[in-house]
Parts: structure tokens; sequence; C-alpha cells
């Protein structure tokens, strides 16, 4: 069976948004340095242990010389996520565009993302991430999980939903609660 892929954005989900001017947004060592988002990581954590999932980051980074590595250094300290696993597009461009230097998007594929212009293009499976900034507008009509959720409420809602399977839901309801003795 092949395994469930989730891509994790990293702005406004595993990392806290915040509202700052372009100039400092885009000043060498701002993205390194963004606070985490204590749950969304937690969650990721979760989800990182069971047998049947593979995370991924998937983030835009603008074109300059020190935004990717920056978020390779977030990524490092505080998911230690291998870089092939890392994915970076060009602000501007689909997220799904990465995807294709490890064999493109697929139907199962999970995007949780703040941002509804790019779960809008996701043609695999959308998640909105509420981040408390976000989601006000009333826009995004799919799917969601709210960051201030325990952390196993938001793991277990985002591995639910990442079953598109119907054969394979028994499997992965015995796998989440033998990795997972509590229930959240």
């Amino acid at each position: 069976m092949e395994k469930q892929r989730i891509f994790f954005d990293l702005d406004g989900v595993l990392a806290v948004w915040q509202d700052l001017p372009q100039e400092r947004v885009t000043q060498k060592g701002y993205f390194s340095s963004i606070p985490v988002q204590e749950n969304v990581v937690a969650a990721f954590r979760l989800l990182e242990r069971l047998p049947d999932i593979e995370l991924y980051t998937l983030s835009c980074v603008f074109q300059d010389s020190h935004s990717e590595s920056d978020k390779k250094t977030w990524v490092a300290r505080h998911l230690d996520l291998p870089e092939e696993r890392q994915l970076y597009c060009p602000c501007g461009s689909r997220k799904a565009s990465a995807l294709e230097k490890i064999g493109g998007i697929r139907p199962s594929d999970v995007l949780i993302d703040d941002y509804t212009a790019n779960l809008r293009c996701w043609s695999g499976i959308p998640i909105k991430l509420y981040n408390g900034i976000n989601g006000r507008n009333g826009t995004w009509k799919g799917i969601g999980v709210y960051f201030a959720m325990r952390p196993e409420t938001i793991a277990k809602q985002i591995y639910e939903m990442a079953v598109i399977h119907p054969y394979s839901v028994l499997q992965r309801i015995a796998c989440w609660n033998a990795v997972f003795s509590t229930s959240a």
C-alpha cells in the first residue's frame, strides 16, 4: 500500500503568521526565526509516528538568495524533516508544481494550508488550517481544522480526512488505535 502523503504549509500553518510589512518579511533571517504554531507542530509529530503516513512541508519562497535557506533552517530546528521531504516553489506559482520532483501530485495527496487560493488550486485533498487570522470572510467552503484545537484532535481530524479509499478505512483506524492508545 502506498503511503498517504500529507503536505503542510509553513507560514500560517506550522509557523505563526505575522502580519508585518513586506520589507520585514523579505529580510534575511525572518523565516528562520518565526514562532512555532505549537498545536499544529505537535499534531505533525503525532502524524509522523503513523507508519502509513509520509509528511512533507510545502512552502512558497521569494526569489532571493535567502528565503529558501531560512525556511530550511526553521524546518531543521523545529521538525528535523529530511530535505527531500521539504518542497519549495516560487511565490505566485501553484504549489503542485513543486511536487514534480517527487512524481507529481496524486489525487490522494493532502495539503494543509491557511491560504484559500492555494487550496482551490490543489487537485488532491485540500484542508484549510484556520489560524485565528484567516477565515473571516467565509470564502472557503471545504474542510478545515482550527489551530487552537488539541494536537490530538488536529492530527486525528487530518488523518480521518486523508482517508479516501473506503476499503482502507478499517485498516487506518486500527493503525491509529494501535499507535495512539488514548482517544482524542
